[in-house]
C-alpha cells in the first residue's frame, strides 16, 4: 500500500463503521464488522481499480484529476456496500419466510474458490 492510499483506506473503514452504525439493531451490527466491511471496500473498490488502471497505462495513476482512480473505486465500493445491505436484509429480515442460509453459503464458497483458483493459475 502506497502512503498516499492510506487516507482512502481510513475513509473507507469510516464509511463501513458508519454504515454499520445505521443498520437496525435486530441485525446485531458491531463496530468490528464495520471495520471489516471498510477494509473489504478498500480491497474490492480501490485496489482493483488501481491495478486495472496501472495495467492499461503502465504507471500508477493519480487519485484525483482527469485520470484519477477515485471515481471508479468509489463506484465499486458503493456497489459492494449495496450488495452487502441487500444480502443482510434478506438474511436477517426475510429468512423467516424462506431459508437462504445454504444458498448464501454456497455462493460465498463459490466466490472464494473461484478467486483462489484463479490466483493459482497465474
Amino acid at each position: 500500500m502506497r502512503p498516499s492510499w492510506i487516507p482512502v483506506f481510513v475513509v473507507l473503514i469510516a464509511v463501513g463503521c458508519g454504515a454499520f452504525a445505521l443498520f437496525p439493531q435486530r441485525w446485531s451490527p458491531n463496530l468490528s464488522h464495520g471495520i471489516l466491511a471498510g477494509m473489504v471496500m478498500y480491497f474490492v473498490g480501490f485496489t482493483r481499480s488501481v491495478t486495472a488502471a496501472r495495467a492499461s497505462t503502465g504507471v500508477i495513476p493519480p487519485l484525483f484529476g482527469p485520470r484519477g482512480v477515485i471515481p471508479a473505486a468509489l463506484y465499486r465500493a458503493i456497489w459492494f456496500l449495496a450488495i452487502l445491505i441487500l444480502i443482510a436484509w434478506v438474511y436477517f429480515d426475510r429468512r423467516a419466510f424462506f431459508d437462504v442460509t445454504w444458498p448464501i453459503l454456497i455462493l460465498a464458497s463459490w466466490s472464494l474458490a473461484d478467486s483462489m483458483l484463479n490466483r493459482a493459475r497465474r
